[in-house]
């Protein structure tokens, strides 16, 4: 077996995630799900098309599944957004149409951008500085995933995903 495979790589990348890493690496995933679909569509290949269907959802399911609602008010609406794009992937998919699949892949590159700068932030390479206006937040623990970590008291801990 090759040890420099790209399923190898990937493999050495998740294991040595932080969980905002692992959702950067399921969104990047999506992503060339969602170009692999377009592909297949391209190239009249459904068995390939369907391979990629199947990626895709797993991964929003998977995506929504890791949702906390009791820490976070916004992973009401982030719950949504994948629903929403499981319904155009199944759309596409049911009709062998390339638009649901660009759309979903748009949104899936939105989606992918913030989640970049939210990685860049909790690793402390954010370039984002403070204003006067603007004090700094550093309030998060390091890992906002880990049992315990929220406190509904703690002000200064807002995330907007």
């Amino acid at each position: 077996m090759n040890p420099y495979s790209s399923a190898n790589l990937l493999e050495d990348r998740i294991r040595a995630a932080s969980p905002a890493g692992l959702t950067l690496i399921l969104l990047e995933e999506s992503v060339n799900s969602a170009n692999m679909a377009i592909r297949a569509i391209d190239d009249a290949d459904p068995r390939a098309r369907a391979k990629a269907v199947n990626r895709m959802l797993e991964i929003l399911t998977e995506l929504t599944l890791s949702l906390r609602p009791e820490v976070s008010p916004a992973a009401g609406r982030r719950k949504s957004i994948y629903f929403a794009l499981q319904q155009l992937i199944i759309e596409g998919h049911s009709q062998a149409t390339a638009r649901p699949f660009q759309i979903a892949q748009s949104a899936l590159n939105a989606l992918l951008d913030d989640w970049r700068n939210v990685c860049r932030l909790l690793d402390g390479s954010g370039s984002h500085a403070a204003t006067p206006e603007e004090p700094a937040r550093v309030a998060a623990p390091r890992n906002p995933y880990e049992e315990g970590s929220f406190d509904s008291s703690d002000s200064k801990r807002c995330w907007t995903l």
